[in-house]
This record gives C-alpha cells, structure tokens and sequence, in this order.
C-alpha cells in the first residue's frame, strides 16, 4: 500500500504542476491509508493528503489507478480542497460517489477529475 500511495502522490503532482515544472513530492508522514506530501509549487507549498481505495466493486472490473487527496494550497487561496482522480477519462454527465469511513461525498467530474460542488471552507467538514 505504501508504495503505491508514494506513486499516486508522484501522478498526482505532475498532474497538477505539468510535467515540465513537477517537483518530486515529499512524503510528510503515513496514516494507515492516509499519506501526507508536499511539494514546492511556485512561490509556495502544496500539501495535501492522499489514499487509493481500499475496496473496488465490482472486483471483476479493471478499475484503474483512482485517487482521493484532500489539497492546500496558500498561494492559490485554496485550503482542503477534496478531488477524485482516474486513471481515464470520466462521462462528463457522471457524479462521483466516495466514501471515506462513514462520510460520503459527490462530485462532478471533468476529464480524469472530480470535485465536489460546493468544497469545504474549513478542515473540519473535509476531515477524513
């Protein structure tokens, strides 16, 4: 599990700075299924929290590589930001349903990403 997570961390970071200016994440700490990273972005610092499902039903169906990571980043004016990533393109008319623990969240999608509509202003209504 932890490799995989050190490699989600990696695609999500050249997916959100592009490849030409991705820096490598740096693993901050791990929490059972939780990974905490950060990166430098620009003039700041972007963490955020990371996990790769635990359960994909149907079993018999490639579900590629999925992420959810909760992200701050100060320099954008963006704290606890919740997002989806797949490893292929989603319906754009299709809703994300995830579940961390007993807390579901929807999300719309765009291309590989979704988020949720109206995202958390503070940590505690994204915690996981």
């Amino acid at each position: 599990m932890l490799g995989k997570s050190i490699v989600a961390a990696s695609v999500f970071t050249i997916a959100m700075a592009g490849s030409a200016l991705a820096q490598t994440p740096t693993q901050i700490k791990q929490f059972d299924a939780w990974g905490a990273y950060s990166y430098k972005a620009g003039n700041g610092k972007v963490c955020y929290v990371l996990s790769v499902p635990t359960v994909k039903a149907p079993a018999s169906v490639d579900h590629g590589d999925n992420f959810f990571l909760i992200s701050q980043k100060p320099g954008q004016n963006i704290s606890f930001e919740p997002q989806f990533m797949a490893g292929y393109d989603l319906n754009p008319n299709a809703k994300v349903t995830v579940s961390v623990g007993s807390n579901r969240f929807t999300m719309f999608v765009n291309g590989k990403s979704g988020w949720m509509e109206n995202a958390p202003k503070s940590r505690s209504s994204s915690q996981p």
